[in-house]
Protein backbone atom coordinates (compact mmCIF):
# COMPACT_ATOMS: atom_id res chain seq x y z
CA UNK A 1 0.00 0.00 0.00
CA UNK A 2 1.24 3.68 -0.79
CA UNK A 3 1.69 5.81 2.16
CA UNK A 4 -0.80 8.71 1.67
CA UNK A 5 -2.90 7.11 -0.69
CA UNK A 6 -6.73 8.16 -1.23
CA UNK A 7 -9.24 5.76 -1.60
CA UNK A 8 -10.49 8.13 -4.70
CA UNK A 9 -7.06 8.18 -6.45
CA UNK A 10 -6.46 6.52 -9.10
CA UNK A 11 -2.70 4.56 -9.60
CA UNK A 12 -0.74 2.86 -12.56
CA UNK A 13 1.68 0.50 -12.21
CA UNK A 14 4.96 0.47 -13.94
CA UNK A 15 7.56 -2.37 -14.74
CA UNK A 16 10.91 -0.22 -15.22
CA UNK A 17 14.67 -2.34 -15.62
CA UNK A 18 17.64 -0.70 -13.36
CA UNK A 19 21.20 -0.37 -14.68
CA UNK A 20 24.91 -0.48 -12.36
CA UNK A 21 24.91 3.18 -10.82
CA UNK A 22 21.31 4.08 -10.98
CA UNK A 23 19.30 5.36 -8.30
CA UNK A 24 15.54 5.73 -7.14
CA UNK A 25 15.01 9.27 -4.85
CA UNK A 26 12.20 9.34 -3.31
CA UNK A 27 10.90 12.56 -1.36
CA UNK A 28 8.29 13.58 0.55
CA UNK A 29 5.98 16.88 -0.38
CA UNK A 30 7.59 19.14 1.87
CA UNK A 31 10.33 19.15 -0.64
CA UNK A 32 8.67 20.53 -2.94
CA UNK A 33 6.02 22.53 -0.81
CA UNK A 34 8.65 24.82 0.97
CA UNK A 35 8.45 27.71 0.43
CA UNK A 36 10.55 31.37 0.48
CA UNK A 37 9.70 34.46 1.61
CA UNK A 38 7.89 35.66 -1.77
CA UNK A 39 5.55 32.10 -0.93
CA UNK A 40 7.05 30.84 -3.66
CA UNK A 41 7.35 26.79 -3.54
CA UNK A 42 10.44 25.10 -4.08
CA UNK A 43 8.64 22.78 -6.43
CA UNK A 44 9.33 19.64 -8.29
CA UNK A 45 10.81 21.82 -11.57
CA UNK A 46 13.41 22.78 -9.33
CA UNK A 47 13.90 19.02 -7.40
CA UNK A 48 14.92 17.89 -10.90
CA UNK A 49 16.90 20.84 -11.83
CA UNK A 50 18.67 20.48 -8.30
CA UNK A 51 18.98 16.49 -9.39
CA UNK A 52 20.28 17.08 -12.78
CA UNK A 53 23.18 19.83 -11.43
CA UNK A 54 24.69 17.42 -9.25
CA UNK A 55 24.00 14.55 -11.87
CA UNK A 56 27.87 14.29 -11.90
CA UNK A 57 28.44 14.32 -8.01
CA UNK A 58 28.55 11.30 -5.33
CA UNK A 59 25.76 9.70 -5.75
CA UNK A 60 25.93 9.44 -1.18
CA UNK A 61 25.99 13.50 -1.21
CA UNK A 62 22.93 13.78 -3.41
CA UNK A 63 20.38 14.19 -0.14
CA UNK A 64 22.72 16.83 1.25
CA UNK A 65 22.71 18.63 -2.33
CA UNK A 66 19.32 18.57 -2.22
CA UNK A 67 18.84 20.14 1.39
CA UNK A 68 21.61 22.47 1.07
CA UNK A 69 19.66 23.83 -2.05
CA UNK A 70 16.45 23.78 -0.07
CA UNK A 71 18.57 26.26 3.05
CA UNK A 72 19.25 28.89 -0.08
CA UNK A 73 15.67 28.59 -1.27
CA UNK A 74 14.40 29.48 1.97
CA UNK A 75 16.97 31.80 3.38
CA UNK A 76 17.64 29.32 6.10
CA UNK A 77 14.61 29.41 7.47
CA UNK A 78 13.95 27.61 10.97
CA UNK A 79 9.72 27.24 10.49
CA UNK A 80 9.25 24.25 8.08
CA UNK A 81 5.65 23.78 7.77
CA UNK A 82 5.95 19.96 6.82
CA UNK A 83 8.64 17.37 6.59
CA UNK A 84 11.60 17.08 5.35
CA UNK A 85 12.36 13.98 3.75
CA UNK A 86 14.49 12.13 0.97
CA UNK A 87 15.29 8.77 0.60
CA UNK A 88 18.26 7.54 -1.89
CA UNK A 89 18.35 4.00 -3.22
CA UNK A 90 21.54 3.14 -5.22
CA UNK A 91 21.49 -0.03 -7.19
CA UNK A 92 24.50 -1.88 -8.69
CA UNK A 93 25.36 -5.06 -10.22
CA UNK A 94 26.41 -6.41 -6.71
CA UNK A 95 22.72 -5.53 -5.44
CA UNK A 96 21.45 -2.55 -3.39
CA UNK A 97 22.71 -0.36 -1.41
CA UNK A 98 20.42 2.74 0.85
Amino acid sequence: MILGALETSQYTQQTMGFEDGDTILIASDGITDTKNSDNTLFGEERLRYVIKQYNNEKKSNLKQYIYDELNRFNNNVDHQEDDLTIVTIDYSKKGWEH
